[in-house]
């Protein structure tokens, strides 16, 4: 059985070939909670230069169902070779930004991040970056808009109180596509509306056997855990290979400043990565979205218990400087 991971890898290598140029696509929390067009809709007309569709759910905007509404090709600097173009009568999920210039339309951002397969009122979309994509349930993902966008706070708890039920439905070791898709999106769901009493259901997944369900754990559990997901993580820290969740618990911990644990950090950094990590390549060569070094992330994290201020940006800057100060005090090892 192909695991998740291959799963995902083996639909990304189908995209087209792309030009030389490269662009940054949106995370999953900036396109959804900002994008003033997010809707399902039929492909009525499809040529290089724009895309004409017939709304039949709106997730987000200034539409209704029935409306006509044209998407125009991205910038320039942001296409690829071939224009994947949708077909006409398929019902896709468009996430487009208002034209800029041109009154009533609409404009993609680039060619690989506005239109996506829908197929029996679910959507195969990207949850976290642009490149971890899962099938989600459209009455979910539409939910889960609404509350990013500033529904009532009991609401939304109760929305992450149901997916963390549904959490606990799928095991947490499996290599079901289905159930890892389950595992990716409701942990998201509980990063970005989640509480604490969420913790317990995501806690058993940071073990997960996949690095896309560890990773998107590390930032669940920063988010429902607070100060009890320290000891967890920096727990998971000690053995974690993945440079990507390395990065995750190394910004959870920047993010909850606790003031134990540096005793793992100084074991950990030495070995982690000092390569910022290309999200997709090999994939997608022209999209750049990347996230930062492990090694630099961990030295962030190092800094915040040792008390240093700034915000993240800040410290990741001056992260080896205060390494060298770090190691090179025989007080300090």
């Amino acid at each position: 059985m192909r695991t998740f991971f291959a799963f995902m890898l083996a639909l990304l290598a189908a995209l087209a070939p792309a030009r030389a140029a490269s662009w940054k696509d949106p995370n999953f929390d900036e396109a959804f909670k900002t994008y003033e067009l997010i809707v399902v809709a039929k492909i009525t007309k499809a040529a290089p230069t724009e895309t004409q569709v017939e709304i039949v759910r709106v997730l987000a905007g200034e539409v209704k169902p029935g409306d006509a509404v044209t998407i125009l090709r991205a910038p320039a600097e942001a296409q690829l070779e071939a224009f994947p173009s949708p077909t006409v009568g398929s019902t896709r999920l468009i996430v487009a930004r208002k034209h800029p210039q041109e009154a009533g339309k609409y404009a993609a951002s680039s060619d690989t991040y506005w239109s996506f397969e829908v197929e029996a009122d679910r959507a195969f979309l990207p949850i976290r970056d642009p490149f971890t994509r899962a099938h989600v349930a459209v009455a979910d993902l539409e939910v889960l808009i609404r509350h990013l966008r500033g529904s009532d706070k009991a609401a939304a708890e109760a929305f992450a109180d149901e997916m963390a039920k549904r959490l606990a439905t799928v095991p947490a070791q499996t290599d079901v596509v289905a159930e890892l898709e389950t595992q990716l999106f409701t942990l998201e769901v509980l990063h970005l509306t989640g509480s604490a009493k969420q913790f317990d259901a995501a806690l058993p997944l940071l073990k997960s056997s996949h690095l896309q369900v560890r990773w998107s754990c590390a930032r669940a559990l920063r988010t429902t855990g607070g100060e009890k997901a320290v000891a967890p993580l920096l727990e998971a820290l000690k053995t974690e290979k993945a440079p990507q969740v390395q990065t995750a618990i190394g910004y959870a911990l920047v993010q909850l400043a606790p003031k134990t644990g540096r005793e793992v950090l100084l074991q950990v950094i030495p070995t982690a990565s000092s390569e910022s990590l290309r999200l997709g390549r090999g994939l997608m060569p022209t999209v750049a979205n990347t996230l930062p070094a492990p090694r630099a992330m961990l030295i962030a994290a190092l800094m915040k218990m040792d008390g240093q201020a700034g915000g993240v940006t800040e410290l990741l800057a001056k992260a080896e400087e205060y390494w060298k100060s770090v190691a090179g005090g025989p007080e300090k090892k």
